[in-house]
């Protein structure tokens, strides 16, 4: 549990006594708690990505529109309960756009996706400038990469940030130290993902692709059935003229 209470420690600075004791106890709690919820979410998002991406588009934009809304109150200098007024309106704003327009939704899913995979590569700091408008680049090439194709962004960009999740709930909850056996679970959950993605997505054409197929074959079918009476119709008028 060493992890987990670098972590406490790190979040408890400044902080002793009794009421630390209880604290602590209580946050060890809560913190294990929100890694097993977000290695659900992360899984699901790993392994759904794209038939889930409503929801997704949903979450992501509450996410965005609530950080947005805040950050403007913030440097507009408005007071706190203003400021969190204006970061609810800008959440709904956002949820409900992604949750109507899809590629609308999309575009902020594949660019919060990346960015923040691309962040925690190269463990980005606030003041590293250069390194937040690399990750930031990098999130608006799949975002507006996603608007032409849709679809593989979504799942590669689910994947990433999928596996990435579900990777560092199983490190802090497994305490495990190793770099080289933790990149080898982000490798296995994202690869996994992505292949299961794409296959389920296969699958759905291929399902598609029949049905369009039995559909023109009924057609067809039927025009010949049609052609045929037809024929049999000239037939017995030509035998009634000859009569």
């Amino acid at each position: 549990m060493e992890m987990m209470n670098i972590l406490i420690k790190s979040l408890m600075e400044g902080t002793d006594g009794p009421a630390a004791v209880f604290i602590t106890g209580n946050l060890a709690a809560v913190i294990r708690g929100a890694a097993i919820a977000s290695a659900v979410i992360s899984l699901l998002m790993c392994l759904f990505g794209l038939k889930l991406i409503r929801v997704w588009n949903v979450l992501f934009g509450l996410l965005v529109g609530g950080a947005a809304g805040y950050t403007a109150g913030y440097f507009l200098g408005q007071e706190l309960k203003i400021t969190l007024i204006i970061a609810g309106v800008c959440a709904l704003v956002l949820g409900v756009l992604g949750g109507i327009f899809k590629k609308f939704g999309a575009f902020w899913v594949c660019f919060v996706s990346i960015f923040t995979v691309a962040a925690g590569v190269v463990n980005l700091h606030p003041q590293d400038l250069v390194w937040v408008a690399v990750c930031a680049v990098l999130g608006l090439l799949a975002a507006v990469a996603a608007m032409i194709w849709m679809e593989p962004l979504v799942i590669i960009s689910t994947a990433f940030i999928g596996g990435f999740g579900v990777g560092n709930a199983a490190i802090l909850l497994l305490d495990l130290n190793n770099l080289y056996v933790s990149w080898a679970i982000y490798a296995v959950l994202v690869i996994a993902g992505m292949a299961l993605q794409f296959m389920m997505k296969s699958r759905e054409i291929g399902r598609k692709q029949a049905a369009y197929s039995n559909e023109v074959k009924g057609e067809i079918s039927m025009e010949a059935e049609i052609e045929q009476a037809r024929t049999l119709f000239d037939f017995d008028d030509e035998e009634e003229d000859e009569e």
